[in-house]
């Protein structure tokens, strides 16, 4: 969706359900996908997106957004860090032991799960957790009382172990 659209959209957001429904198709996946990589597991995706989406048709924009998808991220993110400090006793921000890793036990590709059992089973751990879960080298390093350089090292290890068989 171009700007202009999107601009002429929000501003009819508010008596016009389409315009609404068009916002909503285009952006809700987006906001999906950058909370689940920025705050991995620790929030309800889904519910902070449309918690996003109603505050957006709450307010009316005063300026022209230039860039659409970063103007609702950045809402997304401020709504999601309200939420954890909300509930910040029922969800901790990470860990102090991700639970017990198995390649077996994870719903994946079939492809992966071949490329990922050429590693040895820290490394597979490393790589699930900084790529699937979302991970900061730092949070990694701390979970499995690694150096930061260490986890970095490994991950650097195992894209040439993969880029060697695959």
């Amino acid at each position: 969706m171009n700007v202009h659209r999107f601009n002429r959209l929000l501003r009819r957001m508010k008596t016009d359900m389409r315009a609404l429904d068009e916002i909503h198709k285009e952006y809700y996946p987006i906001l999906i996908l950058y909370l689940n990589r920025r705050f991995g597991k620790h929030i309800p995706a889904e519910d902070i997106a449309q918690e996003t989406l109603l505050s957006v048709l709450e307010t009316k924009p005063t300026e022209y957004v230039e860039f659409p998808s970063t103007w609702l991220c950045k809402i997304a993110e401020f709504t999601a860090i309200d939420y954890m400090k909300r509930f910040e006793e029922e969800l901790p921000l990470l860990p102090n032991r991700p639970s017990p890793f198995r390649l077996d036990n994870l719903l994946l590709n079939a492809d992966v799960k071949r490329c990922l059992s050429t590693l040895d089973e820290r490394m597979q751990e490393i790589i699930y957790l900084r790529y699937w879960e979302g991970y900061k080298h730092e949070e990694i390093a701390a979970a499995m009382n690694m150096s930061v350089i260490n986890v970095r090292v490994t991950i650097s290890r195992a894209y040439s172990l993969i880029k060697k068989y695959f």
